[in-house]
């Protein structure tokens, strides 16, 4: 799925326009271009995604903080982070908790290279979610859920209040795994699929944090 047809999906779903470009001299292919960057970021935080989960050994840097030892660069591409935990250990078993860290700095993501993690341990490495720009290497249920947030923002500002309610609904119905459906209380081996859009030691799509 390209940029383009995402975003006619959207447009469809807010009874819109389409489009043929987010370059077109238009207000909805204007709106697009200048906030699909900010709905990507918005549903990769929703969830620790595994398309999109990434582990990088961080980089000491010679400043200090506070009562901490040490301090380290957090990843530019970070959305938010998953765990923290000492270099060479099993994160699902060996993570930081979080009075074993402090993270400070700009915590946006434009300006997350300024963003740092001091803590007590001298090596240290992160599980995180990354921001990807690049549809084609969303999942097709991830993809579908930003057409319905994406459609949701639209009709709020061009095509109506209840159309834009009706979008979020079905957005929040579908931001989550979709073979699931709508039944909360299904049982763990009637929800096969789950693991494989949410990180690996995560079952329960309904508590997933």
């Amino acid at each position: 799925m390209t940029d383009v047809m995402l975003a006619n999906q959207a447009l469809r779903l807010a009874k819109l326009t389409k489009i043929d470009s987010l370059d077109d001299s238009n207000e909805n292919a204007s709106y697009l271009k200048d906030w699909f960057p900010e709905h990507i970021k918005e549903i990769l935080g929703e969830h620790h995604w595994n398309f999109a989960k990434r582990t990088k050994q961080l980089t000491e840097l010679n400043i200090d903080f506070n009562q901490w030892d040490y301090v380290f660069d957090l990843p530019d591409d970070m959305v938010h982070s998953y765990r923290y935990y000492p270099t060479g250990y099993d994160y699902n078993k060996n993570f930081l908790s979080t009075d074993q860290f402090e993270v400070f700095g700009n915590t946006t993501l434009a300006d997350a290279q300024s963003e740092r993690v001091a803590t007590n341990e001298a090596d240290l490495s992160l599980v995180y979610t990354k921001y990807i720009r690049e549809i084609p290497y969303f999942p097709r249920e991830v993809a579908d859920a930003l057409s319905y947030l994406m459609a949701y923002y639209l009709a709020t500002s061009f095509g109506g209040a209840e159309r834009a309610a009706w979008a979020y609904q079905m957005y929040t119905d579908r931001k989550l795994p979709y073979a699931i459906g709508k039944d909360h209380d299904m049982q763990r081996d009637n929800i096969q699929g789950v693991a494989t859009l949410l990180t690996d030691d995560i079952i329960d799509p309904w508590n997933y944090r």
